[in-house]
């Protein structure tokens, strides 16, 4: 996608509200709550197209008073703060952000847009202008209105003009680095199933196709629909009775074209994963009554001859592999560390039969790898930080070696 955390991070400091212009399906909602995880905000997800009444504006109560010289009673009606305001006002208390995403907004009732717009460009709320605290950051999204395919409105310039446009686009790429190859914590798992990447990889093509507009009988794809096919194949897997006929399961969600292609893929598949490896590493260490690498990896044991072989069966199928499969499997060991799921033995067993260029290009591509990445090469002592930087004085040799010569010196 094509807005990144660091975007967010200056639109916030400027008090600019973000307007994220996109098809559906492209996963703004996505990136929002995990930009908002990410800097330890609470997220509000307000989607206004379908906005219930109370929920947004709070209920009404009644109170009966006594005034007057004759002590005449009387109603009086008030508008309670709505839940969200109050989290809102809350939060701010407890020095907490909140990220508020008005999600839709394009698509919201004509009576609910002039509080939406007071909301936006001056962050207050209600009859009575409730001031928002600046602590809260709130960032708007919606349809793009030019191709007919969605319903609705045209917005208005004065909100418009307050509001940084941004036309949000995803890419295979954008959507595998910030969401697909994370690892899904409440899961245990990747985040999108790996033969899903891999199916991407030799069909990229695929990742985004139009929708029948006839009558919708094609859904095509987005990176929604490939999030719901890889939720489904998780638990297809589980399955015991894989008498269910794939391509009609998958059918119901996937577009026509893709469905067939997809089904033949996994049935042939025999793709290398990082489960598969972890199976193979937790079985030896059964077999072995071990608890954990550390001995081998420290050298107390690397010559035992069925560590040896195992080693040589994992650094056999790795090679196996392609490129991009390892660069998946290595970034979701990553993954999976950082959320605690498996031991730092298992990543540094990883890194073992990984080559430089791949551990090189997670600890650039990614957040808080290389930190990681030094700590258990360090702790293990495999003598990675020295592959990596023999590697990259052999590639600037090869092109430059002038600068090469520098650096050795």
């Amino acid at each position: 996608m094509n807005i990144s955390f660091s975007d967010l991070d200056i639109y916030k400091e400027s008090q600019i509200v973000p307007y994220l212009e996109g098809e559906s399906g492209i996963g703004k909602t996505t990136i929002i709550e995990q930009y908002s995880l990410a800097r330890v905000m609470d997220c509000i997800i307000m989607g206004v197209a379908s906005l219930d009444h109370i929920e947004f504006y709070g209920r009404t109560v009644s109170t009966d008073i006594v005034a007057g010289i004759n002590d005449e009673k009387y109603t009086v009606f008030n508008k309670s703060i709505p839940n969200w305001v109050a989290r809102i006002l809350q939060n701010d208390q407890n020095n907490k952000e909140t990220l508020l995403f008005i999600d839709e907004l394009n698509r919201s009732e004509p009576q609910n847009l002039q509080s939406l717009m007071n909301l936006i460009l001056k962050k207050e709320f209600g009859s009575d202008s409730i001031k928002l605290p600046d602590s809260l950051f709130i960032v708007a999204a919606g349809n793009p209105i030019d191709d007919g395919n969605y319903l609705v409105e045209s917005l208005d310039k004065a909100m418009l003009s307050r509001m940084a446009i941004i036309k949000v686009k995803t890419t295979l790429e954008s959507w595998k680095t910030n969401y697909a190859l994370k690892h899904d914590s409440k899961y245990n798992r990747q985040t999108i199933h790996p033969l899903i990447i891999n199916y991407l990889d030799d069909n990229r093509a695929d990742f985004l196709l139009d929708a029948c507009e006839d009558d919708m009988s094609d859904p095509g794809m987005d990176p929604r629909r490939w999030d719901m096919l890889s939720r489904l194949l998780y638990t297809y897997e589980k399955n015991s009775d894989k008498a269910t006929n794939l391509v009609a399961l998958l059918s119901t969600i996937s577009s026509k074209e893709v469905a067939p292609k997809l089904a033949s893929y996994i049935h042939q598949s025999t793709v290398l994963t990082f489960s598969k490896i972890q199976k193979q590493l937790a079985t030896f260490l059964i077999e072995n009554n071990e608890k954990d690498f550390t001995s081998y990896l420290l050298g107390e044991k690397s010559n035992n001859a069925n560590y040896i072989e195992l080693i040589t069966s994992l650094q056999s199928k790795w090679e196996n592999a392609q490129p991009v499969t390892q660069v998946n499997i290595l970034t979701s060991s990553f993954y999976a560390l950082k959320a605690k799921s498996i031991t730092d033995d298992i990543f540094a067993m990883m890194l073992k039969i990984s080559s430089e260029e791949h551990i090189m290009s997670i600890k650039i591509g990614l957040d808080e790898a290389e930190e990681l990445i030094d700590e258990v090469d360090e702790k293990y002592d495999l003598g990675i930080s020295k592959k990596v930087s023999d590697s990259l004085v052999k590639h600037i040799d090869q092109t430059n070696p002038f600068i090469a010569s520098l650096i050795q010196s």
